[in-house]
């Protein structure tokens, strides 16, 4: 599955796309690939402050948190700190 993040495409926008197609994956149970999107995710959204972000943040930690392999723990952790989700 291919998501288009036009260059010119504001970085909150790339990181709602990127949200949503982290939480398709997950449905789809494409673990590894969805926490990659959700990391790539992370990176676009690193130092912004907005409630709309950290709710589609938790909402992919939500949706990842329930496998338990490393990969996910990692992108789990990291969510949790960078939007301060609490545990």
């Amino acid at each position: 599955m291919q998501l288009r993040l036009a260059d010119s495409c504001h970085l909150r926008g790339q990181a709602h796309r990127l949200a949503t197609l982290a939480l398709i994956l997950a449905e789809r149970g494409e673990l590894k690939q969805a926490t990659s999107t959700a990391e790539r995710m992370l990176d676009c959204t690193a130092g912004m402050e907005s409630e709309r972000l950290a709710e589609r943040i938790e909402a992919a930690t939500t949706a990842l948190n329930a496998s338990d392999t490393q990969f996910v723990k990692a992108f789990v952790a990291r969510a949790r700190q960078q939007a301060d989700i609490p545990l």
